[in-house]
């Protein structure tokens, strides 16, 4: 009776860590035989999982930047007789990178220490969820510093282009002095088109939200697009066959799109293709606590194309405002993050997909609205 109750209680045990999301282990340190609950291994994606899994095939999960530290707080646990860290694995069923927190203490026998057990739960959605934070919190501290910079260039610039009109009036005509005085309007032409741009990014942009339907707002940009692109870039149109509407202000969205295209062309210096497709993401809780965004559908219009990609140390910057991974940093860097704060304004969010050699996909995903 007392060896069914405990069963039972183990039962009840192993169930409610299951339904939290937490899962179970337990080293052998005289084999190095990791014995596994099935959360476990639903956790790091093994479908198929081998009878026992040894310390050294275990470690492999994890991305090759942390595993060394994994190894190190394995091999300390027996004398600190504890163990805990929040570390990366590729989950090895869809390639998935994800963050788990491992959490163990070490036990005896007769003296001797005989193994380490513990839990381990997926926490990504939590990590994902304060970068999202940290990227908010670094917008609006940019937006503030871009509107004081913005006013100041503007006040200065106004003094330099009245002093300039001034000046032409009053010196002597020539080739000389007309090409120089040329260059100087050229140059307060450029830093106004920059405040513009600053102003632009550090005001929340006035937005007038209404029912679009993405694939007519496609059809009549085509045009747009085209000379977007260039001629040395291709474009392919793959929009979805069924009507698809989303909440946004057209205008700004057009805009929005012909900037993701203009990125596209300019990571193409000697030409290539470029795809430009709508559908329909459907986020559930955990996917849209990891995009910053409410559960349901969105519509996405995503923009990929075929150039240089960026590297995975700058993936995460290319919101960041005056970042730019355009060739000769041509640019103000302020697109993307015009985009980004577009769709959040307007409840949704962005995506950036991109590998070095491979290109770039980004898609901006908007509230998908009903049809009637």
């Amino acid at each position: 009776m007392k060896t069914n109750a405990r069963h039972q209680a183990d039962d009840t045990v192993r169930h409610a860590l299951r339904a939290a999301g937490v899962a179970c282990w337990d080293l052998d340190l005289a084999s190095g035989l990791l014995r596994r609950s099935a959360g476990y291994d639903e956790i790091f994606g093994d479908a198929k999982p081998p009878s026992g899994w040894r310390l050294q095939e275990a470690f492999a999960a994890f991305l090759a930047e942390d595993r060394e530290a994994v190894i190190e707080a394995f091999a300390q646990a027996p004398r600190r007789e504890s163990i805990e860290f929040e570390k990366r694995i590729r989950r090895a069923s869809d390639g998935a990178i994800r963050w788990v927190h491992l959490k163990g203490r070490a036990y005896s026998r007769d003296g001797e220490a005989a193994g380490i057990a513990g839990v381990v739960s997926d926490v990504t959605s939590g990590h994902l969820s304060a970068g999202k934070l940290r990227q908010s919190q670094q917008m609006e501290a940019a937006g503030q510093l871009a509107r004081e910079v913005a006013h100041g260039l503007n006040n200065l610039l106004m003094v330099i282009g009245g002093n300039l009109e001034m000046l032409s009036e009053r010196i002597a005509a020539s080739e000389k002095t007309d090409r120089l005085l040329a260059a100087l309007n050229h140059g307060v032409e450029r830093g106004t088109t920059l405040t513009h741009s600053l102003m632009a990014f550090a005001r929340p942009q006035d937005l007038h939200l209404e029912e679009v339907c993405i694939n007519e707002l496609i059809s009549s940009s085509r045009d747009l697009l085209g000379r977007a692109a260039g001629e040395a870039v291709s474009i392919k149109l793959a929009v979805a066959p069924q009507a698809l509407l989303c909440s946004a202000d057209p205008r700004l969205l057009t805009t929005a799109v012909l900037n993701l295209v203009d990125n596209a062309r300019e990571a193409m210096p000697r030409g290539g293709s470029l795809t430009l497709s709508t559908g329909v993401r459907t986020l559930d809780e955990e996917a849209a606590a990891a995009a910053g965004a409410g559960p349901g559908d969105y519509v996405a219009i995503a923009v990929a194309d075929t150039g240089a990609g960026i590297a995975p140390d700058l993936l995460g910057r290319v919101f960041e405002p005056f970042f730019t991974t355009k060739m000769n940093k041509k640019g103000a860097g302020c697109g993307l993050s015009q985009v980004y704060a577009l769709a959040s304004q307007s409840g949704g969010f962005v995506t950036v997909e991109s590998e070095p050699d491979s290109g770039t996909t980004v898609a901006i995903c908007l509230p998908r609205v009903a049809s009637i």
